[in-house]
């Protein structure tokens, strides 16, 4: 909520937001106005692609900012959601990846993700969470038509929801 937030205040960009639920995007009352004239919402999953295919072949922008944060579905959303995603984007599209800074190391080896193991946070949930955010930014790392369009952020702290 807080992205769209900010795009509706700073920017002039229609908002294209896929969202699993669409009563948790309460904006201020502030943005209202900005929100019904710029902002469109697809309810739905990024397993849904019948939902999104058309618009994200027509977006100038993907901000890639869902997770899974462990469990069962974790590989489904992190990894192969991201990856439905990109798949129909123009190949202009620029790219925002939310990832985790759990995934950054500092072993002055070249390598910008942690190899095994990775820290799990506790168990189970923990450990889906980071080897799949892991599996999908090594992909997008190593997608060379993406190289000059993608910006990977790894938030060490994010406020809101």
């Amino acid at each position: 909520r807080w992205i769209v937030a900010y795009l509706l205040q700073h920017t002039r960009h229609h908002i294209v937001c896929l969202v699993r639920d669409p009563a948790k995007l309460e904006l201020p009352a502030s943005l209202r106005g900005a929100a019904s004239r710029r902002l469109r919402l697809i309810v739905g999953s990024v397993e849904d692609v019948d939902r999104y295919a058309q618009v994200a072949k027509e977006c100038d922008v993907c901000i890639i900012g869902h997770t899974s944060w462990g469990g069962q579905d974790a590989h489904r959303v992190n990894v192969h959601g991201v990856a439905s995603v990109l798949g129909h984007l123009s190949k202009r599209a620029q790219v925002v990846y939310f990832s985790s800074p759990s995934l950054l190391t500092t072993s002055g080896d070249n390598a910008i993700i942690k190899k095994s193991p990775l820290p799990t946070h506790g168990h189970g949930a923990g450990g889906s969470y980071l080897s799949t955010k892991s599996e999908a930014l090594q992909r997008l790392l190593h997608e060379e038509q993406l190289q000059s369009r993608l910006t990977v952020l790894s938030p060490t702290l994010v406020l809101g929801s």
